[in-house]
């Protein structure tokens, strides 16, 4: 039995999503997800300790005391190169919409209650605004 590989955007699919992004952080993590292929519940579960800018990588972490509830679905610490791009869009994103908030969590309630709290799939998934 084969195995059937899953569905996939094409680059110009990507662009009309990116295009349609009110915020940065969900542009970066639209983006984070494209370039890397990670998991929603990978991207969600991420803390800042595990995007290493200047090395342009983020590691996968599997944690079972997500916040959020969020599963990275591996064994095993997986670390992904990433572009400058996408390490400028971290930076931006930080800079411009996370500002001094007290979390470890990258991806963050920024627009919707709880503030501050880390995202959950509902977020994602367009059933809130997160």
């Amino acid at each position: 039995m084969s195995r059937r590989l899953p569905k996939t955007l094409a680059i110009e699919e990507i662009a009309v999503l990116l295009d349609a992004c009110d915020h940065l952080r969900d542009r970066f993590l639209l983006t984070l997800l494209a370039e890397t292929g990670m998991r929603v519940g990978q991207a969600l579960g991420l803390r800042h300790e595990d995007f290493v800018s200047r090395e342009k990588t983020v590691r996968i972490v599997p944690r079972t005391d997500n916040a959020n509830g969020a599963r990275a679905k591996c064994r095993d610490v997986a670390e992904i190169p990433v572009s400058t791009g996408l390490v400028r869009a971290y930076s931006e994103y930080l800079f411009a919409e996370y500002g001094d908030l007290d979390s470890d969590y990258v991806f963050v309630n920024l627009f919707a209650s709880p503030h501050s709290r880390p995202m959950r799939y509902s977020a994602v998934s367009g059933s809130s605004t997160g």
